[in-house]
C-alpha cells in the first residue's frame, strides 16, 4: 500500500485521479481486502482522495459479521464504495460459510449465545448478480437452447440496514450458501464451476453493459445514503 500512496503524493494526480481496485476470484478477495485497509488506513488519511472503490469479480467471503459491519460504515460515512459482480451459480462466491473457529462452538466450548453468528462469513458492498441464462428443449428433444432472461441482472445491497441504501429500491442481498442450494434438488439451480471462468463473466458483463450503462456505482451510494 506504501507504493500506491506513494502515487498520490504528486498533488495533479491526487487532485484528478481516484484509486479504484479490482481483480477476479482470490483476486477479488484481496482487492476487497485491500480497499478496506486503504479506506482505513489512519496513515492513509487525507493521502489517497475518497472514495475507494472496489470492482471484484467473483470473489469469495472474505469477512465475519464485524468486518461487514466495520466496511458499512465505511460506506456510510463515504470512504468506500464496493461493487461485487457475481454469476448466478458461481459456487466460488457461496464460500466459505463459517470461519474456522466455528469447531469450538460445535463442540460447546463457548458460552456466547451470539458465535455462530459472529463467526459467518458475509459479502460485502452492491451485489450485481448476474442471471444464467434459461435452458429450453427444441422440440422436446434432448438439444437444448439458450433464451436471454427478461432481467438480465439483480442489484442488491450486502448491509444488514438496507434503508441507508433503498431509494432505487435495491433489495437485502440474501445470500446463498452451498448447503441450501444443494438442498433444493434443482438441476438448474446448481452451481457449477463454468459460471466462475473468466470468459463466462466478460460474456455475462457485455449483455449487460446497455442496461447499466445509464448507472453509477457513486450515484447509487449517494443517492440512499441517509
Amino acid at each position: 500500500i506504501g507504493h500506491v500512496a506513494k502515487l498520490f503524493t504528486d498533488e495533479d494526480r491526487k487532485k484528478n485521479y481516484k484509486l479504484y481496485v479490482t481483480g477476479h476470484s482470490l483476486g477479488g478477495a484481496l482487492s476487497t481486502l485491500f480497499g478496506f485497509y486503504a479506506a482505513s488506513s489512519a496513515e492513509m488519511e487525507g493521502t489517497i482522495p475518497k472514495p475507494i472503490s472496489v470492482v471484484s469479480i467473483a470473489s469469495p467471503r472474505v469477512g465475519d459479521t464485524a468486518f461487514r459491519k466495520a466496511f458499512s460504515h465505511l460506506e456510510l460515512h463515504g470512504a468506500l464504495r464496493h461493487l461485487r459482480v457475481a454469476n448466478d451459480g458461481d459456487p466460488v462466491t457461496m464460500m466459505p460459510e463459517v470461519s474456522g473457529k466455528q469447531i469450538l462452538g460445535m463442540c460447546g466450548l463457548t458460552s456466547d449465545p451470539d458465535f455462530r453468528e459472529k463467526e459467518t462469513y458475509r459479502h460485502t458492498g452492491v451485489k450485481l448478480l448476474l442471471l444464467k441464462k434459461k435452458q429450453s428443449n427444441e422440440n422436446g428433444g434432448e438439444e437444448k437452447k439458450e433464451e436471454d432472461v427478461e432481467q438480465p441482472y439483480k442489484i442488491s445491497y450486502s448491509g444488514k440496514k438496507v434503508s441507508t441504501i433503498n431509494a432505487r429500491g435495491l433489495g437485502l442481498d440474501k445470500e446463498k450458501s452451498i448447503g441450501e442450494v444443494f438442498k433444493s434438488f434443482k438441476k438448474e439451480d446448481l452451481p457449477d464451476v463454468v459460471y466462475h471462468f473468466g470468459d463466462t463473466y466478460c460474456d455475462n458483463m457485455t449483455s449487460v453493459q446497455g442496461g447499466l450503462s445509464g448507472m453509477a456505482l457513486n450515484e447509487i451510494y449517494s443517492s440512499n445514503a441517509s
